[in-house]
């Protein structure tokens, strides 16, 4: 059974891919038309239909003829599918028994006109060229971000060494202090030691003092009976004289003797004016011991007082040193982890960066692939439909009537229509989801950049908080450096002290 098809005139070239065993008769007709009628656009589609006609077999006659068949066998014409167009004739032998696997079926990509394919390659190329510099592009965005970011961290690792550098030095000047203020505390005690030691012997002092005192009322006492006693001898010599002088008239061993007691009382008298004298003077040194005992007593009391403020002053440096040192190991273990937390957040940038760079090339190809497949669909997508609706409404009108192996051509077609639909589904479902891994992406990359501006206020403020304890210390080391000004005026003024109580000691001693 034969049956032609045939196609209007101005219809592009059909090509058909078949089995290479499936042997094809094509047989070009020359244009009927005159040279003059011609337009160049005609002329390059028939320059094209020879080229493609080229490559074929072309036969030397116009008109349609029975292929020749040898004698003996039986003819094949049955069996035969032919198609006759203005310009070329087509016909396609089956192979017998063919397998359905080998079965040639329509596609949409096997149905496609030159200058479809001369336009999608232009529009690879295109794509391609557009790939690559939204590739380059791509990069260098990631490079510069990246860049950015590693100059960003390099900061906040230099801002970090710093801080533990400063915490270093203020560990360091720290400990001087504590050295310095255990010396000092030693000092203090071996101050306080001696200062008791002071006071007992004060407390002695007074002690002596009081009896002092009662000797000098004692020693007065007796100085206003001597002077009472000399008073009356005063008077009695007086008297003697007197009776002396009234009594001229008595006898030289009267006189003798009177002379004599005379004597005796003058130098009694004598004896009497020297242990005056030396009363005196022992009372005056007396008085002088008591007022020095006074001054050294007041002067005890207000040394005293100032080793008591200075004691407490020390005790309150010590309670303020061991809050700065608690301050000092939260801010360090703060700082580390800080640095941690920087370091962290650096190898996620990176983890991040790189995550993100796959999905954008995945991305890119994805929709590099997904354009190339709409191209490929849309370009050809309305002349050949066309061709392909008609082309297998009339194979499937053939295979209908004869029930031949073409009648697999119907659902070969459909098939692959529903194969283009489904691939073109997954490209849009794979597309989406890559769009949104790529936001999710840079979603995460967005709230990295927030935890590192987070970071990046932490950071100064411990780096104020840093320098405002840096600041204190310096004020403390000055009282401290003040404090240790007083001790040691003190620590020297205490021996003077020792010095001038023993001798007083001593003096009162002797006597």
């Amino acid at each position: 059974m034969r049956r032609a098809m045939k196609t209007p005139s101005s219809s592009p070239p059909i090509h058909v891919h078949v089995a290479e065993s499936t042997p094809v008769h094509v047989h070009v007709k020359k244009c009927q038309k005159s040279g003059s009628a011609r337009t160049p656009q005609k002329s390059v589609q028939e320059a094209k239909m020879r080229a493609e006609a080229g490559n074929l077999r072309p036969t030397a006659q116009v008109k349609t003829r029975v292929p020749w068949v040898p004698p003996g066998k039986t003819s094949t014409r049955d069996a035969l599918y032919k198609w006759e167009g203005p310009t070329h004739r087509l016909e396609i032998t089956p192979v017998p028994e063919p397998e359905p696997a080998q079965s040639a079926a329509l596609r949409l990509s096997d149905l496609s006109t030159e200058e479809g394919e001369v336009l999608q390659g232009r529009i690879n190329q295109y794509e391609r060229k557009i790939d690559s510099l939204m590739t380059e592009v791509s990069s260098l965005k990631s490079e510069v971000k990246l860049q950015k970011k590693e100059q960003l961290l390099e900061r906040q690792s230099e801002q970090l060494n710093a801080s533990q550098r400063l915490i270093a030095e203020q560990e360091e000047e720290l400990a001087e202090v504590t050295k310095e203020l255990e010396v000092t505390e030693r000092e203090n005690s071996r101050l306080r030691l001696s200062m008791e030691k002071m006071q007992e012997e004060t407390d002695y002092s007074r002690l002596e003092k009081e009896a002092l005192v009662q000797e000098k009322d004692a020693l007065l006492r007796k100085l206003l009976e001597v002077e009472v006693d000399g008073a009356a001898a005063s008077r009695q010599v007086s008297a003697l004289r007197e009776a002396v002088g009234r009594m001229r008239t008595l006898s030289g061993t009267d006189s003798t003797q009177l002379s004599h007691q005379k004597e005796l009382l003058l130098q009694k008298l004598e004896t009497f004016e020297e242990t005056n004298r030396a009363l005196r003077h022992l009372l005056k040194e007396q008085h002088g011991r008591e007022v020095e005992a006074l001054r050294l007593s007041e002067q005890k009391d207000v040394i005293l007082k100032k080793l008591a403020d200075t004691e407490a002053e020390n005790t309150l440096l010590v309670v303020r040193l061991q809050d700065r040192e608690k301050e000092l190991n939260q801010l360090t273990v703060f700082l580390e982890t800080e640095k941690e937390n920087a370091r962290t957040t650096a190898e996620l940038s990176k983890a991040l960066e790189s995550t993100r760079a796959h999905l954008q090339g995945q991305l890119r190809s994805k929709e590099a692939e997904n354009n190339r497949l709409a191209v490929q669909i849309r370009v050809p997508q309305i002349p050949a439909a066309l061709r392909l609706n008609w082309s297998a409404a009339c194979l499937c009108g053939a295979a209908a009537g004869r029930g031949g192996p073409a009648a697999t051509l119907c659902p070969a077609a459909a098939a692959a229509e529903a194969t283009g639909d489904g691939d073109k589904e997954a490209l849009k479902q794979s597309t989406r989801v890559q769009r949104e891994r790529a936001e999710r992406s840079e979603d995460a990359a967005g709230q990295l950049t927030a935890q590192l501006l987070q970071k990046d206020a932490h950071l100064a403020d411990a780096l104020a908080t840093a320098e405002a304890f840096q600041n204190r210390h310096a004020q403390e080391a000055q009282e401290r450096s003040r404090l240790e000004v007083e001790v040691t005026v003190l620590n020297r003024r205490v021996p003077g002290l020792h010095l001038q109580d023993h001798p007083a000691n001593y003096h009162h001693s002797a006597h």
